[in-house]
């Protein structure tokens, strides 16, 4: 079975009906132009990983779409999912220094949404990234769910509760990693290079990879959505060299 591979916020998958799909956020990097000939050691390792988890058994609790408070049609969205075709966000990538400030880099890249498609019989948005390589992925707002073709939610503005979306990935009867998703709804203010934005809700991806390391490493990255905008702040961790780097927003359109 081939393997198709979406970078950076997607999914790798094996190309099948049932869509299994695994959030790899932090193999983004594998793809950079500038990596040194040091890091290159650790792409191919990282490489390697990559391959064996998209052969892997994967162990997966994922919450999908509800489909009856679908049908209810009560739902009254809050502003934090933004798909409308002709929308788009730029951002601002910064490296995060040992002391916590950010230093700005060369990086930019843009999300924007070129059109639509209709799967199985509902509606999906086509947003196409340059992160590094193109992407594309097709997302749709499920009752205030922001879910793929699988449907996978991405994230979600109205369940606070409990986990959005977990999953332990195995090579035989090994672990490779363990990603559990959770929203957060702690009126936070974002403050990026185009402006500042409160009341702010917040995914939080909590990752641990076993791969390579006798105790667990613990990463956590997070991505700020702002009402009528969409995501204004994220953050991604390249675990080879233990470097965070963040993305803000710095500029965007959105048309009602």
């Amino acid at each position: 079975m081939p393997v198709r591979i979406f970078i950076g916020e997607f999914d790798f998958t094996d190309g099948s009906k049932n869509g299994n799909a695994i959030k790899l956020l932090w193999f983004s990097y594998l793809f950079k132009s500038h990596l040194t000939k040091s890091i290159y050691k650790i792409m191919k390792n990282i490489l390697l990983v990559a391959l064996i988890v998209a052969m892997a058994t994967m162990l997966s609790c994922r919450k999908k779409e509800n489909k009856n408070d679908e049908k209810t049609g009560n739902y009254v969205p809050k502003g934090y999912i933004q798909l409308n075709v002709g929308n788009y966000w730029v951002y601002q990538h910064y490296r995060v220094m040992s002391n916590g400030s950010d230093s700005i880099t060369s990086m930019i890249d843009s999300v924007f949404i070129s059109g639509t498609i209709d799967y199985n019989g509902k509606t999906f948005y086509k947003v196409e990234n340059n992160k590094w390589i193109p992407q594309l992925i097709y997302l749709r707002d499920s009752v205030g769910n922001l879910i793929d073709t699988t449907g996978d939610i991405i994230m979600s503005e109205n369940n606070f509760t409990d986990s959005i979306y977990t999953e332990t990935t195995m090579a035989g009867t090994s672990i490779l990693f363990h990603i559990a998703t959770r929203m957060y709804d702690d009126n936070t203010t974002i403050v990026t290079p185009i402006d500042s934005f409160n009341h702010c809700i917040e995914r939080r991806d909590y990752i641990k990879v076993y791969y390579q390391n006798p105790i667990p490493k613990a990463i956590t990255d997070e991505q700020y959505y702002a009402k009528g905008v969409g995501l204004v702040e994220g953050s991604y961790t390249y675990i080879g060299v233990n470097q965070k780097f963040i993305r803000k927003l710095k500029n965007y359109r959105i048309i009602h």
